[in-house]
């Protein structure tokens, strides 16, 4: 069942700058400036750094990593707030990087136990949404393969609370958007495609991102506000200074790219405004709960979905590490609204799911909470891309190089595992092979 868990040398001298907060430069200037150090700007950096090729990084967080970040702090236990999930471990581009690295891969838990109210539905339950799954995502697959980029929910031909679900798991739950956003072959083609099961990391698959890029040279806290296309080379304008460089790598999120947080000189071309403007960002967010050794019931790990009396879900990973917490998902439209909520009213709904289905006495053992708000995060305005209906070629679009002077990178721009952290990691190796041989 695919609702496993969607299955989601060189820096720069100050001297050549004039500034004071830029990584020291192992040789010369940068030829290429990289905005964004998530997965795609990390990997096109260690790719340039191979090729002997001088770059500078620039990131506008206090850190690097950009989605994918295990928080350490808030819960005492690595809480991944963005990217959790390796999907498809046998077959996903970063498995050897995550081993090389000495992490841990997890085997995610079977198919969810499904819950209406507190009642158990059993296997009868269990059956019957995988039978509506199955059908909604045949349908959708036939759509895609037939090349057809319409909404999915175009297809869905019953309201019944297993067709609800079923809904939520492809649509908010794995996409971060409604069926009414999703595109037919946007899913058949990057997330329906037969993956299978997810696995976890550890130790957070965050972590693994950050030891990724630990030895790279990153300017922090630099947020580019403008880039200069006009010339010969490019200028990015930051907040703490002017960057020239002969070209630049842009490998923020599509969010910023759409909200217009980087203005660009002159205008980049229709084409490419279209692709952005195709391509919407899905919202993911998790109310992580920490508990005392023993106050949760004694299974190994757990998943369970709840309809509740209000008729939203609560989807709920019980122990997905191995620690003693819980980390309930919403997507897409209930996302949005639960982040108009402040922390301690989100933190009561997850507790009162984990109530229902374990009774008052787990509650009891509750040692803490954190919630993401990934839809509100400057840096990012949503979790992960979303081709809208009809508008699948975009991506494409978006990878194509303006006036060899303005390249692109990321998991919206990616030709395979669109939408991913894997899908970033090839598209930035991708991007920087195409600048060493245009400006090697």
């Amino acid at each position: 069942m695919h609702t496993d868990r969607r299955r989601f040398l060189g820096g720069l001298g100050a001297a050549t700058l004039g500034l004071t907060g830029f990584p020291a430069a192992a040789q010369g200037a940068p030829r290429v400036a990289i905005v964004g150090a998530g997965m795609a700007g990390l990997a096109a950096a260690h790719t340039l750094r191979w090729r002997g090729i001088p770059f500078v990084l620039l990131e506008a967080r206090d850190r690097i990593g950009g989605r994918a970040y295990t928080d350490w702090k808030s819960l005492n236990v690595p809480f991944d707030q963005g990217s959790a999930f390796l999907h498809a471990p046998s077959s996903n581009p970063l498995t050897p990087k995550v081993t090389e690295l000495g992490y841990t891969i997890l085997r995610q838990s079977g198919p969810p136990e499904v819950y209406i109210g507190n009642s158990d539905q059993g296997v009868k339950g269990n059956r019957a949404l995988q039978a509506a799954y199955d059908e909604l995502a045949h349908a959708i697959s036939v759509a895609g393969g037939h090349g057809d980029d319409v909404a999915a929910a175009d297809l869905l031909n019953s309201s019944s609370v297993w067709d609800r679900l079923a809904a939520w798991a492809v649509g908010p739950a794995e996409a971060g958007i409604e069926l009414a956003q999703l595109s037919t072959l946007d899913w058949y083609t990057h997330i329906g495609a037969g993956l299978g099961r997810d696995g976890l990391v550890r130790e957070g698959l965050g972590s693994v991102v950050a030891a990724f890029g630990a030895g790279l040279p990153v300017s922090l806290s630099t947020r580019v506000k403008s880039i200069d296309w006009s010339g010969p080379g490019v200028r990015l304008e930051t907040q703490s200074g002017t960057v020239a460089a002969d070209c630049c790598l842009v490998t923020v999120p599509v969010g910023v790219l759409r909200d217009g947080r980087i203005t660009f000189t002159p205008a980049l071309p229709a084409t490419k405004q279209a692709a952005i403007a195709g391509i919407t960002m899905g919202v993911v967010d998790k109310i992580a709960l920490a508990f005392r050794h023993g106050s949760l019931p004694p299974v190994r790990n757990e998943w369970f979905y709840q309809v509740r009396k209000d008729g939203t879900i609560a989807d709920v990973l019980v122990r997905p590490f191995g620690y003693d917490m819980t980390v309930q998902f919403t997507g897409g439209n209930l996302a949005r609204e639960m982040e108009l909520l402040n922390d301690a009213d989100q933190i009561a709904i997850a507790l009162a799911a984990v109530s229902d289905i374990y009774g008052n006495a787990a509650t009891t053992g509750f040692s803490g909470g954190a919630v993401t708000r990934w839809a509100r995060d400057p840096f990012s305005l949503g979790s992960h891309s979303a081709a809208l209906p009809g508008q699948t070629h975009q991506r494409a679009e978006l990878a194509k190089p303006v006036a060899d002077r303005l390249y692109f990178a990321g998991e919206a721009c990616a030709a395979a595992w669109a939408s991913t952290l894997p899908g970033a990691f090839v598209s930035g190796r991708a991007a920087a092979r195409v600048i060493a041989e245009r400006h090697g």
